[in-house]
C-alpha cells in the first residue's frame, strides 16, 4: 500500500534527521571539559541533569547522580549554574548523591547497598556497607522530593529549573540549558521511530508467516 511506503519513508527520514542532530549538538556542546587537576573527570553529560535527585554543597555547588547505557556519574554545576565536572561512577543500577556537612561527596549505589564517600576533589576516601539500609533510610536518596536545605537555604527544583530561596530572596541557579533539552527531545524522537519502524516491518512479517502456517 501506498500509505505504509509513505509512513516508511517518513519514518527512515524521521530516524536519519533526529540521529543527525543529537550527534552535531554532542559533537558541538559536551566537548566542554571540566578540567580539575589529578582527577578522572570526563566530558559534559549530556541527558542526567536537572532531575528532583540532587544534593547542594556550602559553594552552593548542585550535583545530579546520572545513569546511561555508557556513563554513570556525578554531574556537578555550580553556583552560577555553569558545568564543572562530572565523576565517573561504576555502577550497574540506580545511584543517589548526598553531600555530608564537610561537603564530601557520598554516592550511594541501591543494588550493592554501598555508599562511597568522595572529597570535594572527586578523590575516594571511604566505602561503607549498608546492607540493613539504615544509611539509605536517613535521606531522600531518590527524587522524591524537589527540594533541599542547606545552611538556611531552600532549593527548589521546578522541571529542572532550580531556585534558591534565602532571607526571602529567590534567585534562579540553574536551568537545563537549552541545548540538552533539544538533545533530549530529538533522542526520543529517534527511539521512538525506530520502535515504530521495527513494528512496521516486523507486524507484517508475522502476519504473513502465520497466515502461511495457519492457512
Amino acid at each position: 500500500m501506498k500509505w505504509l511506503k509513505t509512513v516508511t519513508i517518513v519514518l527512515i527520514v524521521f530516524i536519519a534527521g533526529s540521529i543527525t542532530v543529537t550527534v552535531v549538538l554532542a559533537n558541538k556542546f559536551s566537548i566542554n571539559k571540566g578540567s580539575i587537576k589529578g582527577t578522572g573527570f570526563i566530558i559534559q553529560e549530556l541527558n542526567g541533569a536537572g532531575n528532583n535527585n540532587f544534593d547542594v554543597d556550602d559553594s552552593g555547588n548542585i550535583y545530579f547522580p546520572i545513569i546511561t547505557p555508557i556513563d554513570n556519574g556525578i554531574v556537578v554545576y555550580d553556583n552560577n549554574g555553569d558545568y564543572l565536572y562530572t565523576l565517573p561512577i561504576l555502577a550497574g543500577g540506580g545511584i543517589g548523591v548526598k553531600i555530608d556537612e564537610n561537603n564530601n561527596i557520598l554516592v550511594y549505589n541501591f543494588r550493592k547497598k554501598l555508599i562511597t564517600q568522595y572529597n570535594n576533589k572527586g578523590i575516594k576516601i571511604n566505602t561503607i556497607n549498608d546492607e540493613d539500609y539504615s544509611l539509605r533510610a536517613d535521606y531522600t536518596w531518590t527524587a522524591n522530593q524537589n527540594f533541599r536545605e542547606r545552611n538556611d537555604i531552600c532549593y527548589i527544583n521546578n522541571n529542572g529549573t532550580i531556585t534558591k530561596e534565602e532571607e526571602g530572596e529567590e534567585t534562579v541557579v540553574f536551568t537545563i540549558p537549552i541545548w540538552q533539552r533539544w538533545y533530549r527531545a530529538f533522542k526520543l524522537i529517534m527511539i521512538l521511530s525506530i520502535i515504530a519502524l521495527f513494528l512496521r516491518v516486523a507486524i507484517p512479517l508475522w502476519t504473513k508467516a502465520y497466515k502461511a502456517r495457519y492457512g
